[in-house]
């Protein structure tokens, strides 16, 4: 029977084992995510059973997924403030100076209620408009629109 080593408390290189880490989050099989990394598909099942290994994973997913996502989005956002994009440009003063540009922090909120805080009753009318002219409706319009 094979001799069952512990698991290391540490990788011999934490950078391999962030760039094995950053190769299956991108899509890479395991084997692959090895090779590319330079280490053995059975040196990378054990940094997976390994406690500091959801740590590797995070400092992968910083580097190779949310780094290369937040530098296209940065370019994006530069190419629509060049372009004269009034939304983007914005949002980026929303997000760059928040507290002169940010939203109001204090939304006025608007109630309406009738007498002694109840509900407003409504109700609704039969109103006989048949005797209506044309010139009628046409200032109903005007009333109504303006």
């Amino acid at each position: 029977m094979a001799k069952l080593h512990p698991l290391p408390k540490n990788p011999r290189s934490r950078k391999t084992a962030v760039k094995a880490a950053g190769m299956v989050l991108v899509g890479m099989s395991y084997k692959e995510a090895a090779e590319a990394a330079g280490i053995g598909e059975r040196t990378l099942r054990v940094y997976r059973q390994c406690d500091w290994w959801p740590g590797v994973v995070e400092d992968a997913r910083e580097r190779y997924v949310m780094g290369p996502a937040l530098s296209l989005a940065y370019a994006g956002m530069l190419e629509a403030l060049d372009a004269g994009d009034s939304l983007m440009i914005r949002f980026a003063l929303e997000r760059l100076d928040p507290e002169r540009f940010g939203p109001p922090k204090q939304r006025i909120a608007s109630e309406h209620s009738g007498p002694d805080g109840a509900p407003i009753s409504m109700s609704v009318a039969d109103v006989d408009l048949s005797g209506l002219t044309p010139e009628h409706f046409a200032a109903l319009g005007v009333l109504l629109d303006g």
